[in-house]
């Protein structure tokens, strides 16, 4: 199975695939965006630009299809996209058909409030590879993305992280993709 976290810097995408990955069973992988990218191009060469993201990602995607190729009944939970753009989720989509595995997208969403709170902290702290996160960029994304028009969980993370992951949980291990309760339905 792939599972793509997709959601607006702050909303939780990496706290709720940190917590996910140990329940996925012993083939479960996570890949991360804004980890690679850090690795890849060192603190001198990162540049906040889509081509060098979708670099990142393409890469991820390659070791997402080996990953699966040796492991079929693993997980990969990819990390770092926001899927605000279409062809970015075209991406992830093309990615599952190519290997065969299911596709299950989980779109993290929070109050504008708790963003704030989180990339302030996470500026203060230097606790996240990306440097360019903050309440501006959060804005500018909100302004132009594009809503996820496939299947997919909408989960609110102001929720405690235990019940994320119960839902989240449910969601993946749900054969047909169905609401699960109240306003947490897949869009």
């Amino acid at each position: 199975m792939i599972v793509q976290l997709a959601g607006l810097p702050g909303t939780g995408k990496s706290t709720l695939a940190a917590a996910l990955l140990p329940r996925l069973g012993p083939h479960a992988l996570m890949l991360d965006k804004d980890r690679i990218r850090a690795l890849l191009f060192g603190p001198h060469h990162v540049e906040y630009r889509q081509e060098q993201d979708d670099l990142c990602v393409a890469l991820l995607h390659q070791a997402a299809a080996y990953h699966l190729g040796r492991h079929p009944d693993g997980t990969v939970i990819l990390d770092g996209r926001t899927c605000s753009r279409r062809y970015q989720v075209a991406d992830v989509e093309r990615l599952a058909q190519q290997t065969g595995h299911l596709l299950r997208i989980i779109e993290c969403t929070c109050a504008e409030v708790t963003v704030r709170q989180r990339l302030t902290y996470d500026t203060t702290a230097r606790t996240h590879p990306a440097a360019n996160r903050d309440f501006g960029l959060y804005l500018r994304l909100k302004a132009t993305a594009d809503p996820i028009a496939v299947p997919a969980l909408r989960l609110s993370t102001d929720i405690p992280i235990g019940e994320c992951i119960r839902r989240a949980l449910t969601y993946l291990t749900t054969d047909a993709v169905h609401a699960t309760a109240d306003a947490e339905e897949p869009s």
